[in-house]
């Protein structure tokens, strides 16, 4: 018996030597995930700094604080911190903040790489959200019954969103603008039910498909943009959605029958970036078909404008890492000497921001951006006599002011432009 303890003694010190600091209380969650709740803060956090911590998914009422939840007034996860050499958490687990209804706020670290089916079902106080950008998909019922949300920030990394995944579940949901990003190829059935608050949605211009009732029941969604990258529609996609609105539609696809309520507008995208609806009205980008906005001249200017817009938002996110190389990647999904897609898929930003990281294409430098020589004719105020530069000469108001600006005397510009009083500049 003296022999056998002992053994274990020696066996408790070996262990101890190389074991990890536990969790206060016992209070663990996961692999290296500890939890304390103190004052209505959930702080969920790893037991060793040096290691990373994944929460353990949950099933429906199992999480140990669950018999806490209505306490819970704000969520706080440990995220990694190089000074300090914290690794953080990496998972936040299925059904993990269930039922917390007093919620308001929640901190969601880039640490943190998957958020679990259910996470916050029911949290039905949360009123905004922020997905870091180190998260790649929302899970179904990411959301589901978060009725108070009024607005969400969603990461270009996300490349899918789940079922039900912000379905307020009731007739009650707060939500009232959402931007899909173009990383989005994939939305679930009745991603977006039972928002009757939802006025502006933003699809990704990346999305393929339109699942079942996925804006099911939101009645101020009264304009509507479906992307010509979507090949799919799903039957009664747009139930009860649309009351007095426009669903504006690619001509590649049947948008009746599907439930929408309001006008169903046909539409095509011209090579040159311009929308063309079947009534003959033109656009310059899907949002200003979506506010209504035509172009009132030609949209060339507009067009340019909207893509270098969008081009500057893009830069820096996971899909291209500069403006330049994001304009190269929007006129890549228009070239047609690539194929982006496979199996038959479109060019899509997020397609072909893939085939690029897939072939190694050197974005940033795919297309030549060096602004063209341009000309403009410049008028004297001397009547065209000899003054050897530009002391005295106008500029027409079309000739913007550039530094690269070649200079001729009146002689010569006699000879350039066959006129006495003026000459033309080249300038970029």
């Amino acid at each position: 018996m003296k022999t056998r303890y002992l053994i274990l003694i020696a066996g408790c010190a070996l262990y101890g030597t190389n074991a990890y600091a536990a969790c206060a209380n016992n209070q663990t969650c996961g692999t290296n995930c500890c939890w304390d709740l103190t004052g209505g803060t959930l702080t969920i956090s790893t037991d060793n700094k040096a290691r990373a911590g994944a929460m353990e998914n949950y099933g429906l009422s199992e999480t140990p604080w669950y018999s806490q939840r209505k306490t819970i007034k704000s969520v706080v996860v440990e995220g990694a911190n190089e000074t300090t050499g914290t690794k953080g958490i990496t998972s936040i687990g299925n059904y993990a903040f269930y039922g917390a209804e007093k919620m308001t706020s929640v901190v969601i670290p880039e640490s943190v790489t998957s958020i679990g089916d259910s996470a916050f079902f029911k949290a039905s106080s949360l009123t905004s959200v922020t997905i870091p950008n180190s998260i790649t998909a929302i899970a179904d019922r990411a959301f589901y019954g978060a009725i108070s949300l009024t607005s969400v920030t969603i990461p270009d990394s996300v490349t899918s969103i789940g079922a039900a995944a912000f379905s307020s579940g009731t007739n009650y949901g707060r939500l009232e603008t959402l931007v899909i990003p173009d990383s989005v190829t994939s939305i679930g059935d009745v991603t977006f039910g039972m928002q009757p608050n939802l006025t502006s949605l933003i699809l990704s211009d990346s999305v393929e498909s339109i699942g079942y009732r996925i804006f099911n029941q939101a009645p101020k969604l009264n304009s509507l943009v479906i992307p010509d990258s979507v090949s799919l529609i799903a039957d009664n996609a747009f139930l009860g959605t649309g009351s007095n609105g426009t669903l504006y539609c690619p001509s590649t696809l049947d948008c009746t029958g599907k439930g929408y309520n309001g006008t169903i507008v046909s539409y095509t995208k011209g090579d040159d970036g311009v929308y063309t609806t079947s009534d003959g009205t033109t656009y310059a980008s899907p949002e200003d078909m979506q506010n209504n906005l035509a172009c009132t001249t030609d949209c060339a200017e507009k067009v340019a404008a909207y893509k270098d817009a969008k081009a500057q938002s893009m830069a820096g996110g996971s899909l291209c890492a500069t403006k330049d190389a994001c304009l190269n990647l929007l006129d890549m999904v228009s070239d047609s000497n690539y194929t982006c897609g496979t199996g038959g898929a479109k060019n899509t930003i997020a397609n072909c921001s893939a085939y690029v990281k897939a072939n190694n294409i050197e974005l940033a430098s795919l297309y030549d951006r060096t602004p063209p020589v341009k000309e403009e004719e410049i008028v004297t105020s001397n009547g065209g006599e000899d003054t050897g530069g530009l002391d005295d000469v106008e500029k027409t108001p079309s000739a913007p002011a550039r530094a690269d600006i070649r200079i001729y005397t009146i002689d010569e510009a006699n000879q350039v432009a066959g006129k006495t009083n003026s000459f033309k500049i080249r300038y970029r």
